[in-house]
């Protein structure tokens, strides 16, 4: 089982007796009420959300209402085949035939709703099966939601929406770790936040998250405590040395950060920003300035080879919510102090159809326990070469390791790169392939 699956287990409770109910039942096909793009939840939006979005565990609990992502995965058989595809069908051709894109109006809407379908094609182009069915439909109703260049220009800057709300604080506080912190001036043109990417401009600087979130742009922020210009004259730094991978001791053939690699100093802050994409009615992907997600991490503590400390480093997250964004609530932003999915790097175990019941049958596990977000991300950032604070940066890592070098960048020039780089993936051409020229 994959190790960040291993984490959510880690951190569940132990429930003895009734456990023949998370065994081997097929996951109920039920009507789950939704009410996002209307009141009334027969309305045909709010029920295709809940078909592709919601789904039941075997003890009756509901999820995915207002999840950022669908819940779905590599190994998932849910949507594959069964009354679950069935219905997806059936409401899809509702869709088509009924020319649902025209009950909602509202760009906002249009927006979410085909960003949403846009992440369950992807899905359904990566697992390989049912293409011939599902595939054409999903993409053209997606095409059906497709707003003009100047729709997408004028949907709202949520980041800034979220700073100009004041319902988070603008700074870290170290005597309360968990608290959640908005900086107003992340976004400050010449700021004392620096953007980073290539110096080549060739690829995504998050290149990981960019692979398995193709839909998005994410931007990578870095600020020492002394400002921009420390935070500039730290990059040049980590570009002027000439020897940033070593042989890994451990394991021959393979390279590691160089521990010697200049460190930046304690308070030194990172954010990671995820943004929406969409595909706009020239049929192009298109970046927004809606805000899907942010990640902040600030460094208490520099620890040395491979020691992990929660209080070292102070994580924050935030995740776009729909039900928030339609009611135009603090830019839709909510912070998110405990994780329930770990979809990113799961290596593709659906937790709604694992057996989590112990040998001999007498407990359980409860995968859907949420572990605390300081606790989260552990396994590829923290430490995991050696080196902490910088080396817990993956971006630069895999700079260290190839031609290019880390660099102030901006946020167009890294939506460009972004465009580009979902332009090349097979899922883009299976879209192309099925929409109406």
């Amino acid at each position: 089982m994959p190790a960040c699956i291993l984490l959510v287990i880690a951190s569940a409770v132990v429930f003895v007796g009734n456990s023949a109910a998370w065994r081997n039942d097929d996951e109920p096909d039920a009507n789950i009420d939704v009410t996002l793009y209307d009141r009334n939840p027969k309305h045909l939006w709010n029920r295709l959300h809940s078909a592709l979005f919601v789904r039941t565990a075997k003890d009756g609990r509901v999820f995915g209402r207002d999840e950022l992502d669908p819940l779905l995965w590599d190994a998932t058989k849910y949507l594959r085949s069964g009354p679950s595809y069935q219905k997806a069908i059936n409401l899809l051709d509702e869709f088509l035939s009924t020319n649902g894109e025209r009950l909602i109006t509202d760009p906002i809407k249009r927006a979410i709703l085909q960003r949403d379908l846009w992440a369950v094609f992807d899905w359904y182009a990566r697992v390989g099966d049912a293409k011939k069915e599902i595939i054409p439909r999903l993409a053209r109703v997606i095409q059906r939601l497709e707003l003009s260049p100047g729709q997408i220009h004028a949907l709202p800057d949520s980041y800034q929406t979220a700073v100009e709300s004041k319902s988070f604080p603008v700074k870290d506080n170290p005597g309360r770790p968990d608290d959640p912190f908005l900086p107003p001036d992340l976004f400050q043109a010449n700021g004392p936040w620096v953007e980073l990417g290539a110096d080549d401009g060739d690829k995504p600087t998050a290149q990981i998250h960019s692979d398995s979130f193709s839909r998005s742009v994410f931007l990578v922020f870095i600020r020492l405590p002394d400002g921009r210009q420390a935070t500039i004259d730290y990059l040049k730094k980590l570009n002027a040395y000439t020897k940033p991978m070593i042989n890994d001791p451990h394991f021959p053939g393979r390279f590691q950060l160089n521990p010697a690699v200049p460190r930046f100093p304690v308070g030194t802050r990172t954010a990671l920003v995820r943004r929406m994409m969409l595909i706009d009615n020239r049929g192009q992907p298109v970046a927004t300035h809606v805000v899907e997600s942010i990640q902040l991490r600030v460094f208490r503590e520099l620890l040395d080879g491979y020691e992990t400390r929660n209080h070292a480093t102070d994580k924050f997250e935030f995740r776009l919510r729909r039900a928030r964004l339609f009611g135009g609530e603090s830019g839709s932003l909510e912070p998110i102090k405990e994780e329930v999915f770990i979809q990113f790097l799961s290596h593709g175990d659906d937790v709604f159809e694992e057996s989590y019941v112990s040998p001999d049958g007498s407990s359980v596990y409860d995968p859907f326990k949420p572990i605390p977000i300081r606790q989260n991300c552990v396994t590829c950032h923290e430490n995991m070469t050696g080196i902490s604070g910088i080396g817990t940066v993956i971006s630069y890592r895999h700079f260290a390791g190839s031609v290019s070098r880390m660099v102030e960048t901006t946020a167009d020039r890294e939506a460009e790169v972004a465009v580009r780089h979902k332009q090349a993936q097979p899922d883009w051409k299976d879209f192309r392939e099925n929409v109406i020229p």
